[in-house]
């Protein structure tokens, strides 16, 4: 019969470069909603240059959809998440609901 050995706790997977991974990406975060403005609307001329019309119709919904999110929350200069846009856009649904206990 078999015996089966379980080590406790179970080895830590190889998480090298997490910590570089983790910076590059803070790094590449946007600082500001004025920031991802102005990002996105560089990448719109670039878009537009390139004549991707695709990659032109999702920045422009992001585009404006950051613009509404500013316009309803003027003291208030994050970049916000998609969720929280999602959210601006669609406070009734599920995943937006806020539950007291």
């Amino acid at each position: 019969m078999p015996i089966c050995v379980w080590r406790w706790p179970p080895e830590s997977p190889n998480l090298a470069g997490v910590d570089t991974l983790e910076s590059e990406l803070i790094d590449r975060a946007m600082k500001s909603i004025d920031e991802h403005i102005a990002k996105d609307e560089n990448e719109i001329l670039a878009a537009k240059a390139q004549g991707d019309e695709g990659k032109v119709r999702h920045l422009e919904g992001e585009l404006q959809d950051l613009k509404v999110f500013k316009e309803h929350h003027p003291g208030d200069n994050h970049d916000p998440t998609s969720l929280e846009m999602f959210c601006e856009n669609n406070p009734e649904s599920p995943e937006c609901r806020i539950y007291d206990d």
